[in-house]
């Protein structure tokens, strides 16, 4: 890292898989300082949180707040970020209350999911680990499949957020023999969206730890299950199908250095424009950090432009889009200048309304 700092080429050694090492913003510090102190809260405390009604009544506040609060993270075209990390420290609250009861287990794994996906994208990895920690020991106690293997899935992305590639894969790969019991793919539909979701994520892991061979061969189960699908499906709010096949590849390629190839295959990616927000903005940033690393500004600029226009928030949260402007601004391109720094300034001004 060193090295390429003194070559004036920062991503020369740097690539995704040492995402972890990327820290959140001072705006995004302050934004999330409630969600930390909520965390550190117990059922029935309230010690570092205000009380704002019995633990009880949180737990039946998250039952009518946590399909909402997906709804605003997945589709919210403006100030999904804010609006979205505002609600956490009740989801928090009402996720610990519902964890106490059996019949809301899966209402508390939807709130605690959530929390973890946010966190992970504004580069809060230790936090949004040990959500996914403690989701996963509640899924774990009710014995129910498909609730743990989502939480596995979070788990394992938390892994693979923290740079833990091999730990990652491997998690990933167990789980889904465990929903599936067994090599095969499992019959129930719903788990097959799980089982193909689990082993992109393991195929995206081996490519971070540049096992190449082995993530093809994972790659081509997750294909598997995209074809029993046959288009696109959600399963706790984790999607799976022909499209997260489609940038899975891309991502797999990007991951392994092999920019060329990345390019290629996203040219073949064709994402509706109803496809949620959350997943084409996940797909953009790597692709227009890939455009950077070959140098291409222009390509790189049109991308964050296209991310913009379905999210303005993530200009400035996502850790991914954070490091391309910056390498972007320090390379000085005058060609793409007025574009660049439209986003810049556009990133500015959502920062300043979050702070």
């Amino acid at each position: 890292m060193r090295l390429s700092e003194v070559l004036h080429m920062p991503d020369l050694l740097v690539t995704l898989s040492v995402s972890g090492g990327v820290s959140a913003p001072p705006v995004v510090n302050d934004a999330v300082s409630e969600v930390r102190r909520a965390l550190m809260d117990r059922p029935g405390m309230s010690a570092f949180t205000d009380d704002g009604g019995s633990w009880l009544d949180a737990a039946e506040r998250l039952r009518r707040d946590v399909p909402v609060a997906w709804k605003v993270w997945l589709t919210a075209p403006r100030e999904r970020f804010s609006r979205t990390i505002a609600r956490m420290p009740g989801l928090i609250r009402g996720a610990m209350a519902s964890s106490q009861v059996e019949e809301a287990h899966a209402t508390a794994l939807d709130g605690w999911h959530l929390v973890r996906s946010v966190l992970s994208r504004v580069g809060e990895a230790e936090l949004a680990w040990l959500v996914a920690d403690r989701s996963m020991g509640l899924a774990e106690s009710t014995g129910d499949r498909a609730l743990i293997a989502a939480s596995a899935w979070h788990l394992a992305g938390s892994y693979l957020r923290r740079g833990h590639n091999w730990e990652s894969q491997r998690f990933a790969v167990a789980a889904a023999r465990r929903l599936a019991q067994g090599s095969g793919p499992p019959e129930d539909r719903a788990l097959v969206v799980l089982w193909g979701a689990l082993h992109a994520l393991a195929a995206e892991a081996c490519a971070a730890a540049a096992e190449a061979r082995v993530a093809a061969e994972l790659l081509a189960t997750a294909r598997t299950a995209a074809e029993r699908i046959g288009g696109d499906a959600w399963q706790m709010f984790i999607p799976f199908g022909v499209t997260e096949y489609s940038i899975a590849r891309v991502h797999v390629a990007i991951r392994l250095g092999g920019l060329s190839e990345a390019l290629r295959l996203a040219a073949d990616v064709d994402i509706a424009d109803d496809y949620p927000v959350e997943r084409q903005v996940r797909y953009y940033f790597p692709l227009a950090h890939a455009h950077f690393r070959r140098g291409d500004d222009v390509a790189a600029v049109f991308t964050l432009t296209k991310a913009a226009a379905l999210s303005e928030e993530d200009l400035r949260y996502d850790w991914m889009a954070r490091r391309c402007l910056d390498g972007l601004s320090r390379r000085g391109n005058r060609s793409v200048r007025r574009e660049l720094n439209m986003l810049l300034q556009l990133a500015d001004r959502v920062s300043g309304n979050v702070s």
